[in-house]
């Protein structure tokens, strides 16, 4: 057994232990069932528990059972039997199969040929695509400039670069690879300091598609771009989120007007719908109703026009999947279009705010919106959509009623990595979960037996201690009594000294002059030649911090 292999098995026994011991001391029906699930392995079925949110009155009593039942559902040590690559690509394939459906649908549809069965629908839908077309606004030379001083690479692989994944090394990169499109824009329209390093383009009209870890269940789908396309399609996307301005979304920080909108949904009759697989169900057809025709002919441009899995080639009935470098503000704008048409339509007093296919509206037009999506060929997440009901959730943020009922994840994936880190952050999530069960002031002593087995796992001279959870994996967040860390006095202010272990990355001077070019293009971490290599790191090591003050989480009760 490898040792990485051994970590993780280390790992998932320490996540059992937390979820038992925590079970033990929650104390209810639910519980008991999760505590024998998990003690005599039957973790496929713990997969498979649901809870019921209107099954409950009581937000504290919800929130016991809602923990339970999900903490280790998104863990990545946990064998659960399921082949999560195989799952996810049926689903990619059940999408493309969706897509296929909706082309179709939407076709006959721009042909007069088929109308929506419910009037409503209709008006919407040309409201709607009014509302994408002035938001994006003509294509103009301007715009067309923007786009081009916004290209960049994003932080991932492309099809020539992965491994070792530095901007440096994509930007001194001697062969690119371009779909047949972009072919003409390579040779002619990179800026010269980056060209004069290219000496080959690699055409190719695919893009691969590949899985990431999603949850216990499946792993998520996304597409490795060409490096051509996928400069390209940043510049589009970013040029996109400056568009998404003119109908009141703010991509930076739309989360946080949804886990705000969220926290009072149930008080002020809001619904949070969601879709499934949404990127992956964007029709082809669809993008072509909605988007104004020089728009379409840009995104088409810089889009790939098949994937590529295990040596077989799909022709995409998408338009484009997570990956792509515009496929979020794309189905934002869309999506937000139609509740922005909805509201208008049945002059709706309530808020509505789009992030993603997070979606927030009034329960008086829910049936509308949802009518229009399923329309246009886009599928509800039952499962995570919410109306006249005490529980919403919506971009990470759960509410029963109006209180935070968001339980903690075992997701640990670094098994790589020291074990004390996982045992640090696993400490970390039992105790502020604990302080925010009782309001801040005290830590829910239920919780505590679940934390003492954590902290004794960690070897005496590791047991590092620091002032909030900004550090979560990198100590112990603790008390000052519990910490007592050395007091330090300069310049004219006063704090504490503490230490906390840090993995500092590693650095490489392979691809000084790509990064030279990087930097010219966004701010890097690129100086004295070096620049950080994502994803690699090197051992522990304890560093000296300092902080002005120190938290104060309360007593275990």
């Amino acid at each position: 057994m490898t040792t990485i292999a051994r970590s993780q098995s280390r790992i998932a026994k320490i996540e059992l232990q937390i979820l038992k011991k925590t079970c033990q001391h929650i104390d209810t029906p639910r519980s008991l069932a999760v505590y024998l699930l998990a003690h005599y392995g039957e973790l496929p079925q713990l997969l498979d528990l649901e809870i019921n949110p209107d099954h409950y009155d009581d937000p504290s009593a919800f929130a016991d059972d809602y923990l339970v039942t999900e903490m280790i559902k998104k863990s990545k040590a946990q064998d659960f039997g399921i082949d999560r690559e195989l799952v996810a690509f049926t689903k990619w394939c059940q999408a493309e199969m969706q897509c296929s459906d909706a082309n179709d649908l939407i076709e006959s549809f721009m042909d007069g040929r088929v109308i929506p069965t419910r009037p409503h629908v209709n008006r919407v839908i040309a409201r709607a695509i009014q509302i994408c077309h002035d938001t994006l606004g003509p294509l103009t030379s301007r715009t067309l400039a923007f786009i081009e001083q916004s290209m960049e690479f994003g932080p991932g692989a492309t099809a020539s670069v992965k491994g070792v994944v530095t901007r440096g090394r994509k930007f001194s990169n001697p062969r690119l690879t371009t779909s047949q499109r972009l072919l003409s824009f390579g040779l002619f329209c990179l800026p010269h300091l980056w060209k004069q390093h290219v000496n080959e383009f690699t055409v190719q009209d695919y893009n691969e598609l590949s899985f990431v870890p999603k949850n216990a269940k499946t792993h998520r789908a996304i597409t490795i771009e060409t490096d051509l396309n996928i400069f390209v399609q940043k510049g589009i996307g970013s040029v996109m989120k400056r568009k998404l301005l003119n109908i009141g979304i703010d991509t930076k920080n739309q989360w946080l007007v949804n886990r705000n909108l969220v926290s009072r949904a149930w008080h002020d009759g809001l619904c949070t719908i969601d879709l499934s697989s949404a990127s992956d169900t964007i029709s082809f057809n669809l993008v072509k109703l909605f988007i104004p025709n020089d728009w379409f002919e840009l995104l088409c441009w810089a889009r790939p026009e098949f994937s590529m899995y295990k040596g077989k080639k799909f022709p995409l009935q998408k338009f484009s999947g997570m990956g792509c470098g515009f496929t979020f503000e794309l189905e934002t704008l869309i999506f937000h279009s139609i509740l922005l048409a909805c509201k208008e339509l049945r002059k709706s007093k309530q808020p509505v705010s789009t992030f993603g296919d997070d979606m927030i509206c009034g329960l008086d037009i829910m049936n509308d919106v949802i009518d229009t999506l399923s329309f246009l060929g886009l599928k509800v997440n039952g499962d995570k959509s919410y109306g006249k009901s005490s529980f919403h959730e919506s971009c990470g943020a759960d509410y029963f009623r109006h209180v935070s009922v968001r339980p903690f994840y075992l997701r640990y994936g670094n098994f790589d990595h020291e074990e004390k880190l996982c045992l640090y952050l696993y400490c970390n999530l039992l105790r502020r979960y604990a302080s925010h069960r009782n309001g801040g002031y005290t830590c829910d002593g239920r919780f505590l037996p679940a934390w003492l087995y954590c902290f004794t796992r960690i070897k005496p001279d590791d047991r590092l201690f620091v002032p909030n959870f900004e550090f979560e994996d990198s100590g112990i967040v603790g008390n000052l009594d519990e910490a007592v860390p050395s007091r330090y006095t300069r310049d004219g202010w006063s704090g504490w000294r503490f230490k906390a272990a840090r993995r500092p990355a590693v650095e490489t001077r392979r691809y000084t002059a790509g990064a030279y070019v990087a930097s010219l293009s966004k701010p890097t971490e690129f100086s004295y030649g070096r620049e950080s290599m994502r994803g690699r790191s090197r051992a522990c090591i304890n560093k000296n911090f300092y902080s002005l003050t120190w938290i104060d989480l309360g007593p275990w009760i």
